[in-house]
């Protein structure tokens, strides 16, 4: 359950509980009233993927918080991705995962090079209004690209079976 935010208006909310048994018989509960409490904690960044290098051709950048994040407070706006030349990288679009505690961030495909995200953390909030903080985070990372090169030997061990058979002896090499 998600509580609702404290207004002038209103710092409860009522809740009941509908139990069903196997029967399919149900019942309601009495209702219960709940005061609700200020939330003065603000979110914490717990996690920024990529870390420093990965892959090129990546489309997403995710950033995990200590908390659910407030949908309005993300946007081209409050997240910034720039280039090693500091080209601003368009965002494609923007999801919330993990009740709401991992922010998706997609993006065409990124090319190999030196990237910087940026949060606005005077904007990013919870869903009770907690700013993230007072300044900028600032996220570098690096994407380079990787290559494989696979030798395989003794193609078509048995002529009599049909395709291409390889025997269990490859070599790899990561460049």
């Amino acid at each position: 359950m998600i509580a609702p935010n404290i207004t002038p208006e209103s710092d409860t909310v009522e809740i009941q509980v509908r139990a069903t048994d196997t029967g399919g018989n149900t019942t309601l509960s009495e209702p219960l009233t709940l005061e609700l409490s200020p939330d003065p904690t603000p979110p914490e960044i717990t996690d920024i993927i990529p870390d420093n290098v990965s892959i090129t051709g990546r489309r997403t950048v995710e950033v995990k918080f200590s908390e659910p994040i407030e949908i309005d407070t993300l946007n081209p706006d409050s997240l910034k991705l720039f280039d090693g030349e500091g080209n601003l990288i368009p965002i494609a679009n923007i999801q919330l995962r993990n009740n709401d505690q991992t922010v998706q961030v997609a993006f065409d495909p990124l090319e190999t090079g030196d990237y910087q995200l940026i949060i606005d953390d005077t904007v990013v909030t919870d869903r009770a209004g907690n700013p993230l903080g007072t300044e900028d985070t600032v996220h570098n990372f690096t994407l380079k690209r990787v290559s494989v090169e696979l030798n395989i030997n003794n193609l078509d061990i048995d002529s009599d079976k049909p395709g291409i058979q390889v025997n269990d002896k490859t070599n790899r090499t990561l460049a």
